[in-house]
């Protein structure tokens, strides 16, 4: 690391230039801070012991003083517990010992408070520390692939046996140990996770993801291990039909070939981002390794769904292509809830109206036409889906809860 040029503390520039400074490494873990003084994006530190990579965290934390020298807000800090790292356990106490705080995007070192020479007598607990961590999150994960409602059932059962899966605990886990990131792995302490209400769904908010959007990317994850192209960050081409959304905006950092799209509005208005209807795609046919579609399906006339939107997802992906989706589910039913419908260009309401939230109107002005049952796997198996279920993950470690249904189909 000794060829890599610096990145150092004190701040020249009020209007550009990257910062930073490792302020302390003891006996907890890593702190200090670092900020790219022109982007509101929090930057990722890697952590290297002797030349060795052993883990990252977010820049994200609050630095008052470090505001007040900018005239503005800086969530900049971060900190990282040696329980968290993987350390590697080859290293003795009596090996020599490097480490070394880089910003991952510019690959620069931060200068700072950097332990050279013998080992630090602290790392006699790291071990200790580490494996009562891992043990507390591997056992607090469920994650299984449903073909039926008996099978679901059936994992009901089991969860309920076991009392260190109940929200409660899982929560207290979240709260005490904090959460990553499914893809990057990025750690989010317990301090910058924001729990606004008891519908752990759609909040534990880290990092402009909710548990649900988590509960997505933790199935792409696993997909990707049998699906190489997945992993090919740099080139996998994915769609979602949502480019305005936090979900969209974390997406777009990550995949340089993802599209998002949305709906309901002119070109003029959405311009340069294409508007799109799912029921009509513009999209060549194979275009798409994946297809994402977070909390959509329901706000689509059931029927429109069947036989235009499902189909038109299968045209656009490419064989081994995989549609990757959320919607609010009847897990006890296996026919949709209709809540809705449209006749002669007439929308028909079966009870009371419900609606969600729409992330363009910033308003709950978007209509449930349905809650999507079990026939939702026969009907994508219908259309050509090679292989259909629905994957239920429950995860301490990446903050997902309650158990979180994500419908999985592979062209």
């Amino acid at each position: 690391m000794s060829d890599r040029d610096f990145i150092r503390p004190k701040i020249t520039d009020k209007n550009s230039g990257i910062y930073g400074h490792v302020d302390y490494i003891n006996s907890e873990g890593i702190g200090g801070w670092l900020i790219d003084v022109i982007s509101p994006e929090p930057r990722v530190v890697e952590v290297y012991v002797n030349d060795e990579k052993i883990g990252e965290a977010i820049a994200n934390l609050p630095r008052p003083d470090i505001a007040s020298i900018i005239g503005r807000e800086a969530n900049c800090g971060f900190f990282v517990k040696w329980s968290q790292l993987d350390v590697p356990r080859e290293i003795s106490l009596e090996d020599s010992l490097e480490v070394a705080i880089i910003d991952k995007l510019s690959g620069r070192e931060i200068v700072g408070k950097h332990a050279k020479g013998r080992k630090p007598k602290f790392f006699k607990k790291i071990e200790e520390e580490k494996k009562e961590k891992i043990v507390s999150h591997t056992i607090k994960e469920i994650h299984e692939h449903v073909r039926d409602m008996k099978e679901f059932f059936d994992l009901v059962e089991e969860i309920n046996k076991r009392r260190h899966l109940s929200i409660d605990s899982i929560l207290d886990d979240i709260l005490k140990n904090g959460i990553y990131d499914p893809l990057l792995e990025i750690y989010y302490p317990p301090n910058v996770i924001q729990i606004t209400s008891e519908n752990y769904r759609e909040t534990i908010n880290a990092g402009k993801l909710v548990s649900r959007m988590r509960a997505v990317l933790f199935e792409y994850k696993c997909l990707a291990k049998k699906i190489p192209i997945l992993n090919s960050y740099n080139n996998v081409i994915i769609y979602a039909p949502e480019a305005f959304s936090s979900f969209a905006l974390y997406m777009r950092d990550i995949f340089p070939r993802f599209i998002g799209s949305e709906y309901g509005i002119s070109s003029d208005e959405a311009f340069p981002i294409p508007v799109e209807d799912l029921c009509n795609l513009s999209f060549d046919s194979e275009t798409f390794h994946c297809v994402i579609v977070n909390d959509i399906f329901e706000h689509i006339p059931f029927v429109r769904l069947k036989k235009q939107a499902l189909p038109e997802i299968y045209r656009i992906l490419k064989k081994d292509g995989v549609l990757l989706s959320t919607f609010p589910f009847t897990y006890n039913t296996y026919e949709t809830i209709i809540k809705a419908y449209v006749e002669n260009d007439v929308i028909h309401y079966i009870g009371e109206p419900e609606y969600h939230g729409n992330p363009v109107t910033g308003k709950d002005d978007s209509l449930v036409f349905s809650i999507l049952g079990w026939d939702i796997l026969d009907i994508c198996k219908d259309i050509g889906f090679s292989d259909v279920y629905m994957s239920f993950t429950l995860s301490a470690r990446y903050g997902i809860l309650p158990i979180i249904g994500v419908l999985v189909a592979i062209k």
